[in-house]
């Protein structure tokens, strides 16, 4: 599967509306270059999805 910001900003809106109380998420990814799932900063993507991981979870109460 392709690699998409807005699929990975939908998922992880979700997974901050269903955590509850709990303060933690796991994004179970950070390098993994061979299976396309990285968030680490690259030169194709640059920080994008540090930067919706940022966005999302600072709009935090």
């Amino acid at each position: 599967m392709p690699k998409d910001e807005e699929r990975f900003a939908e998922m992880l809106k979700i997974a901050l509306e269903v955590m509850g109380n709990r303060r933690e998420i796991r994004i179970d990814t950070w390098n993994d270059f061979y299976e396309n799932t990285f968030v680490e900063p690259s030169e194709k993507d640059g920080f994008t999805y540090l930067e919706i991981i940022w966005k999302l979870s600072s709009s935090l109460p």
